[in-house]
């Protein structure tokens, strides 16, 4: 699947008010978007704020996080199929061990730019451990998650998990 499909596929989830990452480009180890939020998905019209709060950050990371680790996984490693992917690790095998947030100032909602750096910290008989830093309008709001993507019993894996001990940067 191309770049446009996935992030399709993951945006069809989400209510029209809530579809803040508005385009995008992978590269081997990050995700880069454009955001914006001209409507907040739970307050009533007109009692918008012009900056970002926590929870929107959270949605942003969520989205960007989906539309990298489909990639990741259907693209760059082809493990599973795309129905897999959405329908059973999306939905049951993603899990946020820890994520703290930053914030520097306030970013005016309207327009403004996101980057989803990956780092692959282990990947042990499929279950892979991340980290993904996500860094708003040049550092202005950042997160920091730990994030585990557990492959094991997934039905109809396309490629086997790697063997006990394999690491990202080549060593133990």
């Amino acid at each position: 699947m191309d770049t446009e499909e996935l992030y399709s596929e993951v945006m069809v989830a989400y209510k029209p008010e809530c579809r803040y990452l508005r385009n995008c480009r992978i590269d081997e180890n990050s995700i880069e978007g454009g955001l914006s939020l001209h409507e907040c998905c739970y307050l009533e019209p007109g009692c918008r704020k012009t900056h970002l709060y926590v929870s929107e950050l959270v949605i942003i990371y969520e989205q960007m996080l989906s539309v990298y680790l489909a990639d990741f996984f259907i693209n760059k490693k082809s493990m599973v199929t795309p129905e897999t992917f959405f329908e059973q690790v999306l939905e049951q095998r993603l899990f946020a061990a820890k994520v703290d947030m930053r914030f520097k100032a306030q970013i005016v909602n309207a327009e403004f730019s996101g980057r989803l750096e990956s780092e692959l910290r282990a990947d042990r008989r499929g279950r892979y451990t991340f980290v993904k830093t996500l860094t708003l309008d040049e550092g202005k709001q950042a997160a920091v998650g730990h994030f585990i993507v557990d492959l094991r019993g997934v039905d109809q894996l396309l490629s086997p998990p790697a063997v006990q001990g394999s690491h990202a940067n080549g060593g133990s």
